[in-house]
């Protein structure tokens, strides 16, 4: 109520600000997507130009991130289950959005990112939970956002080929084609990608002794991504685009080394289409429509139990946004969206109708020659019977103009609705179940100067009736548990220095979090699978066309029981990329390169009884042509 009364107050205090300011006209802009938009007083990590190639050939997004960002991940091994804990939160408390929707399943309520690629997007951008708020309720940790728009100046086309160890094999073709139908700008283009691994990689089997080492089998994976796109601008005010996404997964998921049963099988496919107008009514105000229809199956196969899931589920969204600008000092932002989902499943006793509703305002005022930004806003949301409003906002301060950092601070409130599979899974499901809700703060400092910039941020969450499955005699059933709270530090750091014999790169993030559970505040024990201390960091050389990188990750201990009364150690990961560029003409280069991963060749378990890879090589060729 304290949050919600503060917000409340700086809304009005900004409308009484708007009367007595006068509304000043805004120069040209051009019609540019708004998904993209952040809270400027939170942490947000936006990584551009992921269709060039990168050093370092990360074959899904949780390895992406899990060397630039403090997002840690639950991961079974390559090409397995990987699903994120961010700033403490479980794998559900992170939302995935595409192009600014929501795609997490209504029915598990996670996104597995081992399905997930990199290439394909134009950016990815990672926001805590205040900021996601803007877009979705739920991301009581955060959320991550894959962009993916079409670009209507540049003629690009690319082909990367890469093959490793224990039998790694990816390939992608994509290309990018503006034209012009008439005086309209027209845009067409595709991403292709395949990748697969046979995972029958060595490991040494701690499950009884003496210690033996095996060949980890019986793991194969198999990803595609086939999207296309095509686009239109018919003046400087209207924008339009319609992408298509196909992603397809097949594995086998051997059961953990300390268990001999047989192998179970999984098998993913998702359609989504998603068509967008954006219309720049003037300098003041632009407008656009979002649709997205989702059609997603998945199928769960494991003959030692006598287990075949088959689920699939049917939804469609529409979004409405509306951006004005009052003046140079106020500017107003609200989204209007609606969602129906049809799901079925052999584990419902009939196929369910789920609706959602939501709506958000946010508010920026800016005052002081813009050295002071004051943002406050609501999130209005509705799943089935379950409701919510919450607040967030904050305020960033520049104090003086010749000093390059800014203090910000911002809070929010959150909810979570419980899931399809969570109310309605037969047996276990539990339609009692209480919402989540969450509280987050954060404050920090941000550095940045023309080849530097860093940041350093305090945050805190407490989060009621968090959902878990536990044991309920003989089958699990999902429970809220009453209380968690979590607490922390991350650092971001980023650093490019120009000698005579080269250009070099220092990127660095560190994490900090002390994540607690219990009955309540009295009763607190660590969260399981939360390192308490988490870290990374990259140091690159380029000279010319040549260029290295040098990569460090750090995970510190969890704990991997609710008791603590085991957990996993601590372990050090490192890897090395070198790569070489052949320029033939002015408009096509050849790249060559090479990634060794987990250097130290380190055996170590991320998951309990589920070993991972040692060392591991991969070669890549990519050829990019632009005009």
């Amino acid at each position: 109520m304290k949050l919600q009364l503060v917000i409340t107050l700086i809304i009005i205090g900004v409308a009484i600000g708007l009367q007595a300011q006068e509304v000043h006209a805004l120069k040209e802009v051009q019609v540019v997507d708004s998904v993209a938009s952040r809270l400027s007083a939170s942490v947000y990590m936006k990584f551009d130009e992921l269709d060039q190639p990168a050093l370092h050939n990360d074959q899904n997004l949780s390895q992406f991130l899990s060397y630039r960002t403090a997002v840690n991940f639950k991961d079974y091994g390559p090409g397995m289950l990987a699903t994120p804990t961010f700033r403490g939160g479980d794998a559900n408390h992170t939302q995935v959005l595409w192009n600014g929707l929501q795609i997490n399943s209504p029915m598990l309520g996670t996104m597995d990112f081992s399905m997930l690629p990199v290439k394909q997007f134009s950016s990815i951008g990672v926001m805590t939970a205040n900021s996601s708020n803007l877009y979705t309720s739920g991301g009581l940790g955060g959320a991550v956002n894959l962009i993916q728009n079409p670009d209507f100046q540049n003629q690009t086309a690319r082909a990367n080929y890469n093959t490793g160890s224990f039998g790694g094999l990816g390939a992608m073709v994509s290309f990018n084609m503006p034209f012009k139908i008439g005086k309209i700008p027209m845009v067409v283009g595709s991403s292709n990608e395949q990748f697969s691994t046979a995972n029958n990689f060595p490991f040494i089997d701690v499950s009884s002794k003496p210690y033996e080492k095996r060949t980890w089998q019986n793991a194969a994976f198999n990803r595609q991504n086939n999207s296309a796109f095509i686009g239109a601008m018919p003046n400087e005010k209207w924008m339009l685009h319609a992408i298509y996404w196909r992603n397809n997964t097949e594995r086998k998921l051997p059961a953990p080394i300390n268990l001999k049963s047989s192998v179970a099988e999984q098998y993913d496919e998702a359609h989504r289409a998603l068509f967008s107008v954006q219309w720049q009514v003037n300098d003041r105000l632009k407008l656009s429509y979002k649709s997205m229809f989702e059609d997603n199956a998945n199928r769960y196969q494991d003959s030692a139990i006598n287990v075949n899931n088959n689920n699939h589920y049917l939804s469609s969204q529409n979004q409405l946004e509306a951006n004005m600008h009052f003046s140079r000092k106020l500017e107003l932002s609200s989204r209007l969206s609606s969602t129906m989902i049809r799901a079925q499943s052999e584990n419902y006793s009939e196929t369910l109708d789920a609706a959602r509703l939501s709506g958000m305002i946010l508010v920026k005022y800016r005052l002081f020659q813009n050295k002071v930004e004051a943002e406050a806003g609501y999130r209005y949301e509705q799943f089935m019977s379950n409701h919510g409003v919450t607040p967030f906002g904050g305020i960033t301060v520049e104090p003086i103009s010749s000093w390059p950092f800014k203090f910000f601070a911002s809070a929010s409130e959150n909810v979570r609705f419980p899931t399809l599979n969570e109310l309605y899974w037969q047996p276990g499901g539990n339609d009692n179940l209480k919402v989540e809700q969450g509280r987050t703060i954060e404050s920090g400092i941000r550095i940045k100067e023309s080849r530097h910039s860093y940041s350093i941020t305090a945050f805190r969450g407490v989060f009621n009736n968090r959902i878990r499955w536990l044991p309920v005699g003989t089958v699990f059933a999902p429970t809220n548990v009453s209380y968690s709270e979590t607490t922390g530090l991350e650092w971001l750091g980023n650093s490019d220095f120009q000698f005579g014999f080269g250009e070099v790169s220092l990127s660095t993030n560190v994490a900090y979090i002390n994540a607690l559970g219990g009955k309540n505040d009295e009763t607190l024990l660590h969260l399981s699978f939360v390192p308490d201390l988490s870290g990374n960091a990259s140091l690159s050389f380029s000279k010319g066309n040549f260029r290295c990188r040098y990569g460090l990750s750090y995970i510190g201990s969890r704990y991997i029981t609710n008791d603590q009364s085991a957990y996993l150690p601590t372990y050090w990961l490192q890897f090395a990329v070198v790569q070489y560029a052949i320029d033939v003409g002015s408009n096509l280069r050849w790249l060559i390169g090479m990634s060794v991963d987990n250097l130290a060749d380190w055996q170590y378990q991320n998951m309990p009884w589920r070993p991972m890879p040692g060392r591991s090589i991969c070669v890549q060729i990519d050829l990019t042509w632009k005009s």
